[in-house]
């Protein structure tokens, strides 16, 4: 995983995959409520991805205490960095609790860090 903070408008670039896909986060929407963390994320493929996609944002809750994400919705473009046409997906309650070394997990990780 390559670590930076190069900022693209909102987004701030975090990491890359080996694969290629970049993460960026967008630190201006970070909210804390009820014990937990909402923030959006956008994965930028380095090709379509496997639904067709080029990117995607996606709404996270995150719960710091315990260390797991719910994934509330997605919205995925037929563009890079979320421009172009986009279709939105919305998930069941569905915690997870991020693998180690994952994106997720190193996600989270910044989230958490940036509220305390």
């Amino acid at each position: 995983m390559l670590i930076s903070f190069n900022s693209y408008g909102e987004w701030t670039f975090h990491s890359e995959t080996i694969d290629g896909t970049n993460f960026y986060i967008d630190y201006e929407t970070i909210r804390e409520n009820g014990g937990y963390v909402y923030y959006w994320e956008m994965a930028d493929y380095v090709k379509d991805h496997e639904d067709g996609n080029l990117s995607s944002a996606v709404y996270t809750q995150g719960d710091c205490a315990i260390f797991r994400v719910n994934h509330l919705s997605l919205t995925g473009y037929n563009q890079s960095m979320g421009t172009g046409e986009g279709a939105t997906y919305n998930f069941e309650d569905d915690w997870i609790y991020p693998v180690p070394d994952s994106t997720v997990e190193y996600t989270l990780n910044l989230v958490c860090d940036y509220i305390d």
